[in-house]
């Protein structure tokens, strides 16, 4: 894209964004009373599990649009409010959140009769990305090892002819931004998974530059590919018109949290590698990009989590095997 055609799709996004956080305020977003009708979708769906009506798997839903709705409304606080105390509150409980989701749909495949709805590649890596950008280092390694069992264990066939997977199967070829996310933490970490099992993209530009040079300590290779990435995720923020379109950020929720990028240089952050103080493109200095670049890490674990405690053990009835994280006790979770 042009400089022009850039700027002019950012501002467009960005109007839009502001837009609905005006117009969906008790609804998505908390009022002044602090009243929002979409946590009472939840509040009905986790007394449902609690009364036996839903199966405690469907929890893995009620953590995975809670974690969504926590990153919707910290970005709506960074916008909306500049309040960046109370964004960093909703955060770390997208983050907590996310992780339950990806631990129940792990649960789910080693659980005898509990279904087999997979994990979309895209979707497991931003939940993923929650932790890594978090400072939640030990959570997001483990994460990425169960992905790496999913497509090492390959898809295979029980002995009624059953198809057999793990939770992530082996992926998507269409999903190229979590392919480097993998990509990534196998060249950090030293890992490797099955190649013969992945179905891994033909191109992947412009991720395949960045994979080359992810430890680069030139801060101006740094800034010219995360330009690269931000280009490449606005051309992705396209919203899905009919059932054959797919773009990787078309929800709001990920226009301008670009948690490739923030990923990456988290992880950079990690390995004690410098990256820029500013970077060239707009799509890195906005307030929602600059909250998450400048955010303190590793984030603390949240102390108040409604519905995990209550929901995991009520998980455990039915699948035994289920350990619940020890953060999940802490306080009134």
């Amino acid at each position: 894209m042009t400089i022009l055609d850039t700027e002019k799709q950012f501002s467009a996004l960005l109007k839009e964004m502001k837009t609905d956080h005006k117009e969906q305020i008790g609804d998505r977003y908390p009022d002044e009373s602090g009243y929002c009708e979409a946590t009472e979708f939840w509040d009905e769906d986790a007394q449902e599990i609690l009364d036996n009506k839903l199966t405690p798997l469907y929890a893995g839903n009620i953590f995975k649009n809670s974690g969504l709705f926590y990153l919707d409304n910290c970005q709506f606080q960074i916008l909306k409010h500049n309040n960046l105390e109370k964004a960093c509150s909703y955060y770390n409980l997208s983050s907590a959140y996310s992780y339950l989701t990806v631990l129940v749909y792990v649960i789910q495949f080693s659980c005898e009769d509990a279904g087999d709805d997979k994990l979309l590649q895209d979707t497991f890596y931003k939940l993923i990305c929650s932790s890594l950008i978090s400072g939640w280092e030990n959570e997001y390694k483990k994460m990425n090892e169960w992905a790496i069992e999913s497509i090492d264990y390959g898809r295979n066939y029980d002995d009624d002819g059953f198809l057999d997977i793990k939770f992530m199967a082996t992926g998507a070829n269409f999903c190229i931004s979590s392919w480097f996310l993998l990509d990534l933490y196998c060249k950090a970490y030293e890992r490797n998974y099955n190649m013969d099992n992945a179905e891994y993209p033909n191109v992947m530009v412009p991720y395949d530059k960045v994979l080359e040079e992810w430890d680069t300590t030139d801060i101006q290779k740094v800034d010219q590919l995360v330009y690269a990435m931000s280009e490449y995720h606005l051309t992705q923020t396209e919203q899905e018109k009919v059932d054959k379109d797919y773009f990787a950020f078309s929800s709001p929720n990920f226009w301008f949290y670009a948690h490739e990028i923030l990923a990456w240089l988290k992880l950079r952050e990690i390995k004690g590698l410098k990256n820029p103080k500013k970077y060239s493109h707009p799509l890195m200095n906005t307030p929602i990009a600059e909250f998450f670049l400048n955010l303190k890490t590793p984030l603390e674990k949240p102390k108040n989590l409604p519905y995990a405690k209550v929901l995991l053990e009520k998980l455990k009835e039915k699948c035994p095997n289920t350990q619940v994280p020890v953060w999940v006790y802490n306080k009134s979770s």
